[in-house]
């Protein structure tokens, strides 16, 4: 999926740096494709913080099951 938002976001900034050349950056086309890659900019920033959360919340889980198996062992 992060290949998926990395593809279009390359597309998106080669083709308004293409159009900037020639196109006013009032011009609706430009306005609009940046307007474009701000969204996937912000949706591929959302995707990679929800990763980072599920992440730590994974690692969390796996050191507290570590301190209780090792407080378990010390007890028997």
């Amino acid at each position: 999926m992060m290949r998926n938002f990395k593809n279009r976001i390359l597309i998106r900034k080669m083709l308004l740096n293409i159009l900037l050349k020639y196109l006013s950056p009032t011009n609706s086309l430009i306005v609009y494709i940046s307007q474009d890659l701000d969204k996937l900019i912000a949706l591929s920033q959302k995707n990679l913080y929800l990763k980072y959360l599920k992440r730590i919340k994974r690692n969390r889980e796996i050191s507290f099951n570590y301190k209780e198996s090792i407080n378990l062992r010390n007890i028997a």
